[in-house]
């Protein structure tokens, strides 16, 4: 019976140690997460939900019932986003060249955005940008490369619905025909 009161403290302490070790894992913050929240209520009065950006700071409540869904008339051309050195010597067989997209957003940002789009302005200069992004470290092969997008929005506009990926390969180009 002495023998088991002497390892009583040494239990109670790693136990402690433990119950902190757990509370720490539940309770810290992992910057790079992000989260996507739909919420789904019949009374929303009754279910109040604070939303905070990555420094704390509050955002604006949004009803969600007056969330505008809006599709790009045309399709949006896929922007290279490359080293002048892949560029130069090499050719780029990618598909698909351009994509279609469904947004969301407050009927605010969503005019702003269908006027912007509308513009006529050139795909580097819009609002919406698709972009592939290819390194030094990508050669030529002879299977195609699936590539995921990366996408640039305004604020306050949420995709809804994209591709995901390109299908691309890098070929040889020829010896230059240019003086």
């Amino acid at each position: 019976m002495l023998k088991h009161l002497k390892t009583l403290p040494f239990t109670i302490i790693l136990t402690v140690l433990i119950w902190l070790y757990a509370a720490a894992e539940f309770t810290s913050t992992k910057d790079d997460v992000s989260v996507r929240i739909q919420v789904q209520s019949t009374r929303p009065a009754e279910n109040p939900i604070r939303v905070i950006d990555q420094n704390g700071t509050p955002l604006p409540i949004v009803d969600l019932q007056s969330l505008v869904h809006f599709s790009p008339a045309r399709p949006i051309p896929i922007l290279i986003n490359a080293p002048a050195e892949v560029l130069s010597n090499y050719r780029l067989d990618m598909s698909p060249n351009e994509v279609t997209i469904d947004v969301s957003g407050t009927p605010d940002d969503i005019a702003r955005l269908r006027a912007a789009m509308e513009s006529g302005s050139r795909a580097f200069e819009q609002p919406v940008r698709v972009y592939l992004d290819l390194s030094l470290a990508d050669k030529p092969t002879d299977k195609p490369v699936l590539r995921p997008f990366r996408y640039v929005l305004p604020r306050g506009i949420t995709l809804e619905s994209k591709p995901d990926a390109a299908t691309f390969r890098l070929i040889e180009a020829g010896p230059s025909t240019h003086p």
